[in-house]
């Protein structure tokens, strides 16, 4: 995969611990792409870290500094949400992004369940036929690419829930 290094500049990267002859190694540090938007569980899933005024109660995600419905002088504080949602728009990619994602990828918009958002993001297939809309998702964190340091950057995304069993 290719990761944008400070300067825009793509490079190749390898996703795997291992070393040349595929023996995995010690284990890569993980953090998260944008800490401030998002945090992994240790369940491999994801929660947000929304923004929610508390004069009106208005959530946004990504955390606004201030409020669209109260304006400036009123305090937004950070809300944690997790579960899932409903696709409400998706789209398959199928030509590499210029940061690096692999083709084909998949990102759209899900209605989240428990609170009235509606969250652009990443899906975790590519499966055109499976991200539908109102098809039910949940939130998970996966890796991304790795950074200049050779961490693995993590990112939330949106998985199917179409077919899976619980």
């Amino acid at each position: 995969m290719v990761c944008l290094d400070r300067q825009g500049r793509g490079k190749e990267v390898d996703l795997t611990a291992s070393n040349h002859s595929g023996v995995q190694t010690e284990p890569v540090e993980t953090v998260p792409f944008m800490p401030d938007i998002f945090e992994s569980t240790a369940e491999g899933g994801a929660r947000l870290r929304a923004g929610r005024c508390t004069s009106c109660g208005a959530l946004s995600f990504p955390r606004r500094t201030v409020c669209v419905h109260c304006g400036p002088g009123h305090e937004i504080e950070v809300t944690v949400i997790e579960g899932g949602g409903t696709v409400y728009a998706s789209t398959v990619v199928r030509v590499p992004s210029p940061v690096g994602l692999k083709a084909p990828y998949a990102y759209g918009y899900v209605d989240l369940n428990d609170v009235p958002l509606r969250v652009f993001g990443l899906f975790a297939q590519a499966d055109a036929g499976g991200l539908t809309p109102g098809t039910p998702v949940r939130l998970v964190a996966e890796n991304l690419c790795r950074d200049a340091a050779g961490r693995e950057l993590v990112a939330y995304k949106f998985a199917s829930l179409k077919g899976a069993t619980a």
